[in-house]
């Protein structure tokens, strides 16, 4: 006779999935717990931090599809460029030619050709649901092993950034919100036992039978800025006025501007715009890498850590040894890159311009509180381009430019996971009921004061 065994305990996880276009970071929290625990990766590889997943897919020796760490190995000895990459940004580009990064889709469509792949069966929709799903069960293992939760059933929801900008552009919404919903249907036919599944036909499914959203669904949509903004939005640092964030990331930068208002005595943040722009440190990368070939005959060596350290060597605290006059020269290129990014019309007219429509009132301009974030944000010149106002001299400033607030329940594993790289995921990690309570640009009222009515007209009449 068997012996009777109690039930566990289920007790509510929540995993924030930050899908970034060269890395995907991964933090976990219990609901309602102390603390929010990164997801760290013992890849080993020179090019990724620990706490960074390769989003990046590649085939192998023996043909077979490679993802995440795998792939990244596999690609070690190969140009850079090469291989399955930015998915996130060609997916975009196919439902809008705004988000259309020309290189980075031949780029991706040539490695098809040159590995004799039928582009109608290794589509961008396709590889980036079977990357999300190897994601998601990388996480849920992650979980599983935690030592916290070792004596427990649990219940996991997974949040997915979205940049607001493709969740309010309906085509690229439902094209990522489909992708969603097929990695997860592929995640939950992911066999336990093996490592290395026929991926074709673990993602040859119908998602319309698990459309995303549906009543059993774990998996949701986040606006990124929304998460990204979760440790200054839940702090005591918050104020009132209008906000702008920065996120550098690999392939893209997002600019978001919002307006934190008092409203019945509670803080509602208004978005007044949001902008995901085709440009990233890959431009400061790729040109790095060129003047690197000619210094030091091998452009590899700026990808990934290496690129951070030699980005941080710049402000003089690093330890990457390099002669003055190549210094100097990488330094230029470094704030020009920057530079022309504050120069695009997507960040002057289309994020900045954008937020000005909804508040037409110049002096309310002139103190707007920048947050950067992302792997980017440390770089120097950061703080140096972005604290001028977007039309300067017309608005006055320098603009005070800052890191997010890091969080006390934030575990960073002895540094090994800054905060600042790691910001979007743990807002990701608060359930979703949480983070709501938000204005988006669509939904957004013009806040421009009302102009005061004219003087009354007095006839004095003297006789």
């Amino acid at each position: 006779m068997d012996k009777f065994r109690p039930r566990k305990e289920i007790i509510h996880v929540q995993v924030g999935l930050d899908f970034g276009t060269s890395a995907t970071k991964i933090i976990y929290a219990q609901v309602g717990g102390r603390f929010f625990r990164p997801v760290l990766f013992k890849h080993g590889l020179p090019n990724y931090p620990p706490f960074a997943l390769p989003s990046v897919m590649a085939f192998g020796s023996h043909n077979n599809l490679l993802i995440g760490s795998d792939a990244a190995r596999h690609l070690l000895d190969k140009p850079w460029q090469e291989g399955l990459q930015r998915l996130k940004m060609i997916v975009a580009g196919k439902y809008d030619p705004a988000f259309k990064e020309p290189q980075t889709e031949e780029t991706f469509y040539r490695y098809l050709e040159i590995e004799k792949k039928d582009p109608g069966i290794f589509t961008p929709e396709r590889l980036t649901a079977i990357f999300l799903a190897f994601a998601l069960r990388q996480a849920r293992y992650a979980v599983r092993r935690a030592p916290e939760f070792h004596n427990y059933d649990l219940d996991i929801a997974f949040n997915i950034c979205m940049p607001i900008d493709h969740l309010e552009n309906n085509l690229v919404r439902s094209a990522f919100e489909n992708i969603f919903a097929w990695a997860e249907a592929i995640e939950v036919r992911w066999p336990q036992d093996d490592k290395a599944p026929d991926l074709l036909e673990l993602s040859d499914i119908t998602v319309n039978s698990a459309p995303y959203g549906h009543p059993e669904s774990r998996v949701f949509a986040i606006p990124e800025a929304i998460a990204e903004t979760a440790s200054y939005r839940f702090s005591l640092e918050k104020t009132t006025g209008l906000h702008a964030v920065i996120d550098f990331g690999a392939g893209t930068t997002d600019v978001s501007i919002f307006n934190l208002r008092d409203e019945f005595h509670e803080l509602t943040p208004y978005w007044y715009s949001a902008r995901n722009i085709p440009w990233g440190m890959v431009n400061i990368e790729r040109l790095l890498a060129e003047t690197m070939i000619g210094y030091l005959r091998t452009g590899r060596i700026v990808s990934g850590n290496a690129l951070a350290e030699l980005l941080t060597s710049f402000k003089g605290d690093g330890t990457f040894a390099l002669d003055q006059s190549i210094r100097t020269v990488m330094e230029d290129q470094v704030k020009a890159q920057f530079e022309e990014l504050w120069g695009l019309p997507d960040y002057k007219i289309q994020a900045w311009g954008s937020a000005y429509g909804k508040l037409k009132k110049p002096s309310r301009w002139e103190n707007v509180k920048v947050f950067v974030g992302g792997g980017g944000s440390q770089a120097p010149f950061v703080e140096q381009v972005f604290s001028i106002p977007w039309c300067y001299p017309t608005v006055q400033g320098p603009y005070t430019v800052n890191q997010l607030p890091e969080p006390n329940n934030y575990d960073s594993c002895g540094d090994q996971a800054p905060f600042h790289r790691m910001a979007v995921a743990y807002g990701l990690a608060f359930p979703k009921p949480i983070l709501d309570g938000y204005v988006l640009p669509g939904d957004c009222p013009d806040h421009t004061p009302a102009p005061l009515p004219p003087a009354p007209i007095i006839d004095y009449d003297l006789q």
